[in-house]
C-alpha cells in the first residue's frame, strides 16, 4: 500500500479513536475506562507518528532518546522538588511510574516536542523557531492542564494551576526544541501537524464537556 493511502488511513482512524474517547471522556459512566486508556493512547499516537518518520539517522534516533529522558527527568524533578512546575502529584490513570512519575510522560514530552519541532521545521532561524514551537507547546498545556486536573492524572498540592508551571513549560519546551534543531536532524513527517492539532482539540472540546 503506497504511504500516501496509508497515512489517509491511518488520519481517518485518529479522527475516530479520538472522538470516540472524546464521547467516553464526556460520559460520567464510562469516564474512568477511559481515562485509564491513556498510556495506550499515547503509545499507538507515538508508534503512528514514528512510522510516518521520514530521515532515520543515528543522530536522531540518540537526540529523540534524550529528548524523552530529558523530559522524565525533568519531571522526576518537578514532583520531588516543587521547585521547577509547581508542587503537585500524579494520579494512576497515566501507568507504571518510576520515582513518583509515569514513563509516559517522557512520551508524552517527547510527541509534543517533536510535534513543534516539525512544525517549525521550515523556518531557517534557529531561534525564532525554537520560540514558536515552545509558545506552541504551552497553549497545548494550558487546554491540557484542567482536563488532567479534572480527570486526576495529577493534582496540584494548593489548588490552582500556578502560572510557573506555563513559564517552565516555556523554558524547558524552548531548550528541547533548540537541542534538536542544533543536532541538525533531517526529518520529515506528514503526521506531525495532524496529531498535534487533533490532541489540542481534544482537549480543547473535553475543557467545555467536563
Amino acid at each position: 500500500m503506497e504511504k500516501a493511502k496509508q497515512l489517509l488511513i491511518a488520519k481517518s482512524f485518529l479522527l475516530i479513536y479520538y472522538g470516540v474517547g472524546l464521547v467516553g471522556l464526556s460520559l460520567e459512566p464510562s469516564r474512568s475506562f477511559f481515562s485509564e486508556l491513556v498510556p495506550f493512547s499515547l503509545l499507538l499516537s507515538l508508534a503512528l507518528l514514528l512510522y510516518f518518520h521520514e530521515g532515520w539517522t543515528k543522530r536522531s534516533i540518540f537526540v529523540y532518546i534524550l529528548v524523552f529522558l530529558a523530559g522524565f527527568f525533568i519531571e522526576v524533578a518537578g514532583v520531588a522538588t516543587g521547585q521547577i512546575f509547581g508542587n503537585y502529584l500524579y494520579g494512576p490513570a497515566l501507568g507504571p511510574m518510576v520515582l513518583g512519575t509515569p514513563l509516559m510522560i517522557g512520551v508524552n514530552w517527547f510527541i509534543l516536542t517533536y510535534c513543534a519541532f516539525e512544525i517549525f521545521r521550515g523556518n531557517r532561524n534557529l531561534y525564532m523557531a525554537a520560540i514558536m514551537g515552545s509558545f506552541l507547546m504551552v497553549m497545548y498545556d494550558f487546554v491540557l492542564e484542567p482536563v488532567a486536573v479534572q480527570l486526576y492524572w495529577w493534582l496540584w498540592i494548593f489548588g490552582a494551576i500556578p502560572v510557573q508551571n506555563f513559564l517552565a513549560w516555556l523554558i524547558v519546551s524552548f531548550l528541547m526544541l533548540l537541542l534538536i534543531r542544533q543536532a541538525k536532524t533531517v526529518s520529515k513527517n506528514p503526521m506531525a501537524l495532524f496529531l498535534f492539532i487533533v490532541q489540542f482539540v481534544f482537549f480543547l472540546i473535553l475543557n467545555l464537556s467536563l
